[in-house]
């Protein structure tokens, strides 16, 4: 018996012609390299397979957009929500700072109110200052 290149167990066969290779084995014309003895597609199965991984790694990531997308939407409605907030602290803050001078000013207070209105008055305004910084 004699042994050709071609019935090597290591060497590749392509298919130029279709229906028969120079060994005589006989391939379709779109098929792809097949090892000499291995089922014939063995070699498809496996390029199948590493598309199969690379169609659900797509999926996956089409997927992970789609969580990233809607994180996204839900973190830009809590930003409007905070902003919200954050408007309507100042508003009440200018409210309560009004209505601190309007009883400072009235003259009706006396020395000890008039200290922890003044000192209220600085807290408000302490915290307004924050409000702005971050809203």
């Amino acid at each position: 018996m004699e042994l050709r290149a071609e019935d090597s167990p290591c060497s590749l066969l392509v298919n130029s012609q279709a229906g028969s290779s120079s060994n005589g084995i006989s391939t379709p014309a779109t098929s792809v390299p097949t090892w000499p003895g291995d089922p014939a597609g063995s070699s498809s199965i496996a390029a199948q397979q590493a598309g199969s991984a690379a169609s659900g790694e797509a999926a996956q990531l089409r997927r992970s957009i789609e969580r990233l997308k809607l994180r996204n939407q839900r973190a830009e409605g809590e930003i409007e929500e905070l902003r919200d907030a954050s408007r309507a602290a100042r508003t009440d803050l200018v409210r309560a700072d009004d209505i601190l001078e309007a009883l400072m000013d009235s003259g009706d207070v006396s020395g000890k109110v008039y200290e922890s209105l003044a000192e209220l008055s600085k807290l408000l305004a302490s915290v307004s200052g924050r409000l702005r910084k971050g809203g």
